[in-house]
């Protein structure tokens, strides 16, 4: 069920005079429901995944992708441990396979970013850099 709030502008204001006199706010869960009011013009602005840029273009909608950023995704290969870190435990970290950096590079290499830019955002994100966080990183010195 949708959630409406009605916004009235005020006649005078200290800093600007809001452009519109009155907006609706509609919290509409379900992304077709929303899809559909936007192709039927029942809202003039909505937030929607990127999955569904295609189909909006494809009927004539105005589309842009969010030019204040959006999420990052990211994956922990898990159980990577520095000696110095007071959880190490050699005889358990010596056998993840993500202390080898061979398996390491294959992982860089083999995961397509651009790929999953163009397929999952519609072109609409960038790859990012692989982060690493951990205690001291100004002394720690890792290769890939």
């Amino acid at each position: 069920m949708a959630i409406i709030t009605n916004f009235k502008a005020l006649d005078s204001h200290w800093r600007v005079v809001p452009e519109f006199e009155n907006i609706t706010i509609r919290n509409v869960p379900e992304v077709s429901t929303i899809c559909a009011m936007l192709k039927n013009k029942e809202i003039d602005l909505a937030l929607v995944p990127a999955e569904q840029l295609a189909d909006l273009k494809a009927a004539g909608m105005a589309t842009e992708v969010s030019p204040v950023g959006g999420s990052i995704i990211m994956m922990g290969w898990g159980g990577i441990a520095i000696p110095e870190d007071k959880r190490y435990d050699a005889a358990y970290h010596n056998k993840d396979p993500w202390t080898d950096v061979k398996v390491r590079k294959a992982m860089m290499i083999s995961i397509d970013r651009d790929a999953i830019c163009k397929v999952i955002y519609a072109g609409g994100a960038t790859p990012q850099s692989v982060p690493l966080v951990s205690p001291n990183m100004d002394q720690l010195k890792i290769s890939l």
